[in-house]
């Protein structure tokens, strides 16, 4: 992702030989606030797209150099810019050919010339979003990772819709992968996903979103009348699931044993969730770093907690911003 797309606008990269076609194209993105480069002929086009890593490639088949087909081609090979979506453009006459060629080896989308500006601009936006989103998945448990829960919030912020916003992590789930291994806290992890998911389809609304930062740790976000019913059923369903994930022995005892950070042995109860819950009716929320800010201290906090049963919990935030 290039720098610019952190702030929702993109680097393009326009493959184009024809001078005033590329500036017509280069007008209709940076009138939108988006970075547009321009290449001339095919070498070029891939020097540049390896130095600036754009958001995507807008390649001409017919350009100097060395084509458009050997473009993308090469593009594909190069470890550095084998996502990059890239949408390729050729004139009538040789469009059938041309597209099927294209997409076999790794266009992602095609248009013929000259292209409607507007589905020009929609069909680039949907390409880039949907690497964006592809990049962002996690391959365990297949949700969204934190580029797209980044955007499912801000978008939520700029609409002024309210929700609420749940952070859930595993207490002592270090200690059980360092114990158990790697496979069988992968299989924690999924079964969490799993655990999530079937809560927020039974409670939740269909809009609602689930993601995934990494490791242990998840995001869901859901409407403000429903979300302590959701996190109780997740935390009541993950307690029942804890005893699966040890052997008979070590649930009996209540813990497992196994060396701390430091390399010292130590006791580590069984694996329980605390999920942290704020909204943006309480808050006034105005970008995406408040919402991380306010989870992380609800994180630090809730960690304090005394938790003698060693159950799963909720902690919900109810404070009210005053001012």
């Amino acid at each position: 992702m290039s720098a610019s797309a952190e702030k929702g606008l993109y680097t393009i990269l326009i493959v184009e030989d024809d001078i005033d076609f590329a500036m017509s194209v280069e007008m209709l993105f940076s009138s939108r606030g988006h970075k547009v480069v321009i290449a001339h002929d095919g070498f070029a086009g891939i020097e540049k797209a390896k130095e600036l890593h754009p958001d995507l490639v807008i390649l001409d088949f017919g350009i100097p150099g060395i084509d458009g087909f050997n473009v993308c081609h090469k593009l594909r090979e190069i470890v550095s810019t084998r996502f990059i979506p890239i949408m390729m453009l050729t004139g009538t006459k040789t469009y059938p050919t041309d597209r099927i060629t294209g997409l076999k080896i790794g266009a992602d989308d095609y248009l013929l010339k000259p292209p409607d500006m507007e589905e020009l601009y929609t069909r680039a936006m949907r390409l880039i979003e949907r690497a964006q989103d592809l990049i962002s998945i996690n391959p365990l448990t297949k949700l969204p990772g934190n580029y797209s829960i980044e955007s499912e919030a801000i978008r939520r912020i700029n609409n002024g819709l309210e929700f609420a916003i749940c952070y859930l992590d595993i207490d002592h789930f270090k200690a059980y992968n360092d114990c158990y291994g790697y496979t069988q806290g992968d299989q924690v992890i999924h079964t969490l996903s799993l655990i999530i998911i079937s809560a927020i389809r039974s409670m939740g609304n269909m809009d609602d979103f689930i993601g995934h930062i990494g490791g242990d740790d998840f995001i869901f976000l859901t409407s403000i009348d429903k979300v302590e019913n959701i996190c109780a059923q997740i935390v009541n369903m993950f307690d029942n699931k804890v005893q699966y994930f040890y052997n008979e022995e070590d649930y009996k005892k209540g813990y497992i044993t196994t060396k701390d950070r430091r390399g010292n042995i130590q006791h580590f109860p069984l694996m329980r969730l605390s999920i942290v819950v704020t909204d943006n009716r309480r808050h006034k929320i105005k970008h995406y770093g408040q919402l991380v800010e306010i989870l992380a201290a609800l994180k630090q906090y809730v960690k304090t907690l005394p938790n003698r049963n060693n159950r799963s919990i909720y902690f919900v935030d109810r404070r009210t911003d005053t001012a």
